[in-house]
């Protein structure tokens, strides 16, 4: 009996998501059902909704065209205003 190429590679004692998908396009495992996900992104959404007050509106362009060169570049993760 040959022994397959993921377990001569330990890949099946690899807990990680490449892993877990070699294994499941092997045929070796068995994916998962993704109910979860609308869960996780309605618990985002609502993160989200609690630090827009604390952090702002969201993204803002703030280059208005007055500006002059070389100070133009808009790279900030947080203006506050």
């Amino acid at each position: 009996m040959t022994v397959p190429k993921f377990e001569q590679l330990g890949i099946d004692k690899q807990e990680n998501f490449r892993a877990g998908a070699i294994m499941i396009a092997c045929g070796a495992a068995e994916g998962g059902s993704g109910s979860s996900v609308g869960f996780f992104q309605r618990i985002t959404q609502a993160v989200k909704k609690l630090l827009v007050p604390l952090y702002g509106a969201g993204d803002v362009n703030l280059i208005t065209g007055t500006e002059t060169l070389p100070n133009i570049t808009q790279s900030e993760t947080f203006t506050c205003g």
